[in-house]
């Protein structure tokens, strides 16, 4: 049985929209700040839900002041970040559901700052590998306020 010209275009294009289907399907994590965190002692909570007890491998977080990611309207690059720390090629992060910053553990590795967190607003990119070794994302944004709180924005 051949094709004609026509039936291969309604081929391709059909898996040209599964394609796209399948690539927008990625669930994303959740990435909150844990109740009592200061700028001193900030701990994410990092997990498949809120509430989940899901423990994923992280494998990059970066975090930018909100006026970087404004300025780039979205991601900025990696010399923007006030603190960088991702999984070094061909290592592996143990599961976890929490994030502290500035500190390399669970295999991941500080590449860039920290940088003190003074009074403003903030964003957190993070990428973590679920049970499955799937790579979802996660983002948030948070507010250091004066006295050295920190809550979510």
């Amino acid at each position: 049985m051949s094709m004609t010209a026509r039936s291969k275009a309604t081929l391709l294009f059909g898996l040209c929209v599964w394609a796209a289907l399948m690539g927008s399907c990625q669930y994303s994590l959740d990435l909150w700040v844990i109740p009592g965190s200061t700028a001193e002692n900030l701990v994410f909570g990092f997990a498949g839900s809120r509430k989940g007890e899901e423990k994923v491998r992280p494998q990059s977080i970066r975090v930018f002041t909100c006026e970087a990611v404004k300025k780039a309207a979205g991601q900025p690059g990696e010399a923007e970040a006030l603190w960088q720390a991702e999984v070094p090629q061909g290592g592996s992060a143990e599961p976890v559901n929490r994030i502290t910053y500035g500190r390399g553990e669970h295999g991941l590795e500080t590449r860039r700052g920290p940088s003190p967190l003074a009074a403003g607003c903030y964003a957190a990119f993070a990428y973590g590998r679920d049970e499955r070794d799937d790579l979802r994302a996660a983002g948030l944004r948070f507010e250091v306020k004066k006295d050295g709180k920190v809550i979510e924005r």
